[in-house]
């Protein structure tokens, strides 16, 4: 390993001692020969390799889309692939994915996300993950998506050209990828029991959310679905701000030094304070969530996955659930409803990758494997899945996402197919947006006073995307931190990012004073160089 870069490595490793993973050997034993030019390995031995991925519920392991994922690949490959695979839950993927890190036992495949790219280059340099741009002459199908994507040279790469990941990517042909965010899910059959309208600005979301809670006094209308869909989001949505660095439209700020961020605060201890979220939600889960929803005791989900409500259409018919993508406060404007994504025919995004041991005894497979899932065919059987099991052609042979995939939410899962709880080969995979639009669902979105029954979500965004509601960071291009950089960023924010979500909890459940903020903002303040730290993001912004 390299030295000099390894403050980040050396404070996780204190973890180990405390938590240890099974399965990141790092190092699979093979007896066949890599073939470093990229094409086909021959042998007649069977490929070990050791994988460590995201479990999103169930193991794809047995099921028709991973065997013929798995088939396909040893095709292309010449060999049989046997994967070895150690599941991480995704709530706890950070976490260990840092211990994995910082001991330096790294699997065959690694797959990275939850964490920034910045310590992902940094881990990288110190010699945990291959370097691909060595390779990239055997790397045809990346090399070309990376290539594809114009913005891809900014935000995937290192200030000295170096490329450590295979990132996540779309294939969006028309060139739009964008998506709501702010979203809101509410149970429209109990507003109509009640008498009440839809909310459209936090005041109207407050009296509703009251009005359920005197109708229902033994509950607490709104829930955490899912804990990284943390309730407040709403509300920074809709005052343009957030709980962490952000960009504003003119630089990068930190949000909890603002007005806007102390008076989100005062909005969810006002839901706090009067009972109408649970006293406990910041401990709650996605299984404490998804129970409510099922049981029928969620009423009010400040902050949801987009696609939820029209998949509830099907899976809880008795209970009738709206997306509402924007809840405005007056004071601020329209709120941020939109993401926008880049305009190329790739979208490769970094923030998920799989990741290749420096150290891995099968790397040149590795390498190989990887390659593959970019190209058409693996991803055509991701994303589209089996004729016949999954999809269908028309009559003029263009593919069809089956109706029982849409409206089964247990079907897909049980073949590892789609983006559900139960996913094939190794995540993140290559995605389709046509395929994904196929196969999209139809429901109810409530949108500038109207409700529209049957529009999928990606229609709805292509209809009303507008600039002027998109979240600013989402429009500009910002290299990552080189390592020193990142090493200076976490040196000055790591203890800021500590202290102010401890103030946050504080300050929603009143055990901390509102009248003391600028005694917070002091105390914020003196934990580090705030703006230095920002600057380090400004210094990057390319446009």
């Amino acid at each position: 390993m390299k030295t000099g870069k390894k403050t980040l490595a050396m404070l996780l490793a204190a973890m180990l001692s405390v938590t240890a993973l099974a399965s990141c050997s790092g190092g699979s034993t093979d007896s066949g020969s890599g073939n470093s030019d990229g094409g086909t390995t021959t042998s007649s031995e069977p490929l070990s390799f050791k994988v460590t991925t995201v479990g999103f519920g169930d193991s794809p392991e047995g099921k028709l889309i991973q065997e013929e994922w798995l088939k396909l690949c040893s095709e292309k490959m010449g060999r049989e692939l046997q994967p070895e695979y150690e599941f991480i839950n995704m709530v706890d993927y950070k976490e260990k994915l840092n211990i994995i890190c910082a001991g330096g036992d790294i699997p065959d495949l690694l797959s990275y996300g939850w964490d920034t790219q910045s310590n992902l280059i940094t881990y990288g340099e110190d010699g945990l993950f291959e370097e691909l741009t060595q390779h990239m002459d055997s790397l045809p199908n990346y090399k070309a998506v990376l290539e594809a994507d114009e913005r891809a040279q900014y935000n995937l790469y290192t200030d000295n050209g170096e490329l450590y990941a295979f990132y996540g990517a779309t294939y969006q042909p028309d060139g739009s990828n964008t998506y709501s965010g702010g979203n809101m899910a509410i149970r429209k059959d109990v507003l109509d029991e009640l008498g009440l309208e839809i909310p459209e600005t936090l005041d109207d979301l407050f009296n509703c959310a009251m009005a359920i809670k005197e109708a229902y006094p033994d509950t607490y209308p709104m829930i955490l679905h899912e804990e990284w869909q943390m309730p407040d989001s709403l509300v920074y949505c809709a005052n343009h701000t957030k709980d962490d660095r952000y960009y504003n439209g003119t630089e990068y700020v930190y949000g909890p030094t603002e007005d806007a961020y102390k008076e989100a605060l005062m909005e969810v201890n006002r839901w706090y304070t009067n009972g109408l979220i649970s006293p406990d939600y910041f401990t709650h889960t996605s299984e404490n969530g998804t129970a409510a929803v099922a049981s029928g005791e969620a009423y009010i989900i400040p902050s949801v996955w987009f696609g939820y409500p029209t998949n509830w259409v099907t899976e809880y018919p008795d209970q009738e659930w709206v997306l509402v993508p924007a809840v405005k406060n007056e004071k601020y404007g329209e709120p941020w409803a939109f993401y926008a994504s880049n305009p190329s025919e790739w979208n490769v995004g970094n923030s998920y990758s799989v990741v290749v041991s420096a150290n891995s005894k099968v790397k040149d497979e590795m390498l190989q494997l990887m390659d593959l899932q970019y190209s058409d065919e693996v991803v055509d059987l991701v994303c589209w899945g089996v004729e016949g099991e999954t999809y269908e052609l028309d009559e003029n042979g263009e593919k069809h996402i089956l109706s029982i995939v849409r409206e089964d939410p247990d079907y897909g899962p049980s073949l590892a197919f789609g983006q559900g709880s139960c996913r094939a080969a190794v995540f993140p995979t290559a995605q389709s947006a046509v395929a994904n639009n196929d196969g999209a669902l139809t429901g109810p979105i409530y949108y500038n006073g109207e409700l529209d029954t049957d529009i999928t979500t990606n229609d709805f965004v292509i209809e009303n995307f507008d600039e002027s509601m998109c979240e600013p960071t989402s429009l500009i291009v910002t290299k990552p931190l080189s390592s020193s950089q990142n090493e200076e960023y976490a040196n000055i924010m790591t203890p800021v990012e500590t202290f102010a979500k401890e103030q946050k909890v504080k300050f929603i459940k009143g055990e901390r004073s509102f009248d003391e903020w600028d005694q917070y903002l002091e105390e914020l303040n003196a934990m580090g160089d705030i703006q230095a730290a920002m600057d380090l993001y400004n210094s990057n912004v390319v446009g």
